[in-house]
């Protein structure tokens, strides 16, 4: 897909602007880097917003700087992760906001193209995501999240229960964003959550099946480090948007059990969901709520 608008002294300005968060993931940032030059919608710019690392991440993107479209931005003083991307937004040319943490990559190298032909043509969509895959330290697949919801309704018919919709997939446009306030700075956890069912009030949600994104779950990951914490802030999410989106007993009951589970010892959660096959057990049980695809938003 091509974009040839430039601005009056013969710069393109950029259709999409894509926040890469940055926080002490440097050993994961050229795989990231890499999987944005892959793509084959060339009319971005990316945002690395560094919130205050110490890991040396000006040699990882050493090689990367020569590309004009990649702008440096560091925060002296640590943001959070909802300020960090405030920030990236107030900051951002482009029309579109795709969002890729530094310790992610996009694996699709048409997602930026299909996001952005589909939102053109689709004004009363406010939100376009697609499928994820999770992977570990080492690059390897670990599973792949069901991605059954792809219509606006099927998509708000569980959107309360669980968070579908991956915060590297996404593609929305910046000044909805804005309009709505941005990020949530009081949430340190869930910002992403929150906006995707601010943004589910003003307009319409598609997912498309393909995976487009990879997941890295690591030892300095948040949701690895911080799940209790999480989880209550979800459950807070979710309370405040009990009246605009269906079935909050099943989102209650799934963030409860999500929390007992997380009382138990990690090797000891392993085994269980091994022994039980866990989290196929736990798709299934959501997957039991069946709606039809509910045509093309």
């Amino acid at each position: 897909m091509k974009d040839t608008r430039q601005i009056s002294n013969g710069v393109k300005i950029p259709r999409v602007s894509i926040l890469v968060r940055a926080c002490n993931v440097t050993r994961f940032l050229p795989e990231a880097l890499r999987s944005i030059e892959a793509q084959d919608f060339k009319n971005w710019e990316a945002l690395i917003l560094d919130d205050a690392s110490h890991d040396g991440i000006m040699r990882a993107i050493a090689p990367y700087r020569p590309d004009t479209r990649i702008r440096y931005i560091r925060n002296r003083i640590r943001l959070g992760r909802a300020g960090n991307l405030n920030r990236g937004l107030a900051l951002a040319r482009g029309t579109y906001i795709a969002v890729l943490d530094g310790d992610d990559a996009w694996c699709d190298p048409t997602f930026l193209s299909q996001q952005v032909t589909f939102l053109a043509t689709h004004p009363r969509v406010t939100l376009a995501a697609a499928g994820v895959q999770e992977i570990d330290e080492r690059g390897e697949v670990r599973r792949i999240f069901p991605n059954g919801w792809l219509h606006d309704r099927a998509i708000r018919e569980h959107l309360l229960i669980e968070n579908i919709i991956s915060h590297h997939t996404v593609c929305y446009r910046k000044q909805d964003a804005l309009n709505l306030g941005g990020y949530d700075e009081r949430l340190f956890f869930t910002e992403d959550y929150d906006l995707w069912l601010r943004l589910g009030l003003i307009g319409k949600l598609h997912k498309f099946h393909a995976i487009t994104g990879s997941y890295r779950i690591h030892t300095n990951n948040i949701g690895v480090r911080e799940r209790k914490k999480q989880i209550m802030e979800e459950l807070r999410v979710i309370w405040r948007y009990r009246t605009a989106y269906p079935y909050l007993g099943l989102a209650l009951l799934n963030r409860t059990l999500s929390f007992l589970a997380s009382l138990l010892p990690k090797q000891v959660r392993a085994k269980i969901a091994s022994l039980c096959r866990y989290h196929a057990l736990r798709a299934r049980c959501v997957n039991g709520l069946k709606f039809p695809h509910y045509g093309h938003a």
